[in-house]
């Protein structure tokens, strides 16, 4: 009798198994096929990790392919970064690598040894990266100053040959030590000396005065315009070009003498007006976006940048015919270039708005535009036989060279604990890359000085005398700083200008 109920039993289970489809009478059918459903999920997911473990093993093959593209590649940029004529191949394989290290950085490598291979490559691509982008930066800017000054020696007379030529032996110095392997010449040091340089061969070519404007004339100019443009009397025109026939009669192509000196209008003063600069430290240094050579766009700032306050008028520092008044591209935006004779042009950029157009006279304080409330609501530049001019030159007081050394808080003997540490003889905190001591003799003061030198620095090349030493007399300046290292190696001989005097 027990033998048949468990013969029973066992053929009840087996039924059971047959049309429920779970393995134990309890379970019902739904809940076993629930037990079967993420089982399936389990292996699609098994399934799904191993197709993305075949996808990476063919990223990392892939990749090995590029890597080897890269090595491949090495030796042609080598060579091809001393050709000024191949940046924009230098760029294309540039890029390519920028490609390279972003697959790199979108693989989802599995094990930490590997991770860290990975990481080391896409370490050594960038260092690479940055290595080739600075000897471009430096080559490109070499080539710039060179053609600069060999520009103003065409016109030049021997004294100012003999300085030019002082500054192609900087340059030459700086090339054969930047491309040494031992060089201690980072870029920052470069560029600050290119600062220097560019300043001064600017400065020279400023410094070619007439007493009259040589002007180009152009189609639809009269001579009633350009006389009423440069304020000067018609007959006072045509005593200085007997040329002209009674009835007045130019044509395009034909030079004027105009009987003016450019240097009247080009006062310091005037020119801050004109344009809207700002007159004291603080507004100063939260005006100056970008000084002239400054490098934050990738090249050297062929002007200046300034962000003034929204709905000012800027108005032209000299007179002169309008040759463009257009939105020019994304860097200058709304731009007003003015042609002023002898070699002159200005660039008013980053405009918001302006009445001008193609064509128009304009004299010397007239409305070029209105700012707009942009971060750079003004692009100046100064253009003089086609070299540009730091604008400093025209903003400020050439001051002429100076012996610049720094110093720290420590070098007066004080002690920490004393009132004294840290203050000035004005009695302010000295402040790295703002405080500088002079002689109250030569800057009073509170007195703001710019140093096209430290143009890269934070300060924008801008300082304010607020200190004075005994040793400190004459063409001398002290610049504060942290750093003692750097302090007790600073010694050059530096442009100077004068900002404002108290």
């Amino acid at each position: 009798m027990k033998l048949r109920i468990i013969i029973l039993s066992l053929l009840l289970t087996v039924l059971l198994i047959s049309f429920t489809g779970c393995s134990v009478w309890w379970i019902t059918k739904e809940e076993f096929n629930n037990e079967m459903s993420i089982v399936k999920d389990r292996l699609d997911d098994i399934s799904s990790q191993s197709e993305d473990i075949g996808e990476i093993k063919k990223e990392i093959d892939e990749l090995s392919v590029d890597l080897k593209e890269i090595d491949d590649q090495l030796d042609t940029i080598e060579k091809l970064i001393d050709d000024s004529d191949e940046y924009e191949k230098i760029k294309e394989i540039l890029n390519k690598m920028s490609e390279i290290r972003k697959k790199l950085n979108e693989i989802e490598v599995v094990g930490t040894s590997n991770k860290k291979v990975i990481g080391e490559i896409d370490k050594k691509i960038d260092e690479f990266i940055r290595s080739v982008e600075e000897r471009m930066v430096v080559e490109k800017e070499l080539q710039n100053i060179k053609s600069m000054i060999e520009e103003l020696k065409k016109s030049s007379n021997e004294k100012k040959k003999t300085m030019l030529s002082s500054l192609e032996s900087r340059i030459e110095y700086l090339e054969k030590a930047y491309s040494s392997e031992a060089s201690s010449i980072s870029l920052e040091l470069f560029l600050s000396e290119i600062a220097d340089i560019r300043s001064r061969a600017g400065s020279d070519a400023l410094k070619k005065t007439q007493d009259y404007v040589k002007y180009s004339v152009r189609s639809g100019d009269s001579l009633w315009e350009i006389a009423r443009a440069y304020n000067v009397d018609l007959e006072n025109i045509r005593s200085a070009n007997p040329e002209l026939k009674n009835n007045d009669a130019i044509h395009s192509g034909d030079e004027l003498k105009i009987p003016v000196n450019f240097e009247g209008f080009l006062q310091p003063d005037s020119v801050k007006k004109a344009i809207g600069f700002p007159d004291n430290y603080e507004k100063l240094i939260s005006s100056v976006v970008s000084t002239y050579g400054s490098y934050e766009n990738g090249y050297a700032n062929p002007g200046i940048d300034l962000k003034l306050e929204s709905s000012k008028y800027v108005r032209s520092i000299l007179p002169g015919r309008v040759t463009e008044a257009e939105e020019i591209n994304e860097f200058y935006g709304l731009a007003v270039l003015i042609e002023h004779g002898n070699g002159y042009r200005t660039v008013y950029s980053r405009l918001g708005d302006t009445e001008l157009k193609r064509g128009d006279f304009v004299r010397s304080g007239d409305v070029v535009g209105f700012t707009n409330d942009n971060e750079v609501n003004l692009h100046f530049e100064v253009w003089k036989d086609e070299i540009p001019i730091n604008p400093a030159d025209l903003l400020f007081n050439d001051m002429g060279e100076f012996k610049v050394t720094m110093y720290t808080e420590w070098d007066d003997g004080k002690n920490p604990t004393s009132p004294s540490f840290k203050i000035t003889s004005t009695g302010t905190y000295v402040k790295q890359y703002r405080t500088v001591s002079a002689d109250p003799e030569v800057f009073p003061p509170g007195t703001i000085l710019y140093v096209p030198y430290f143009a890269n620095k934070p300060n924008k090349g801008f300082f304010v005398v607020e200190d004075t030493g005994s040793e400190i007399k004459g063409n001398r300046l002290d610049v504060y700083v942290r750093d003692y290292e750097m302090a007790s190696n600073f010694n050059k001989n530096l442009l100077v200008y004068r900002v404002y005097t108290p």
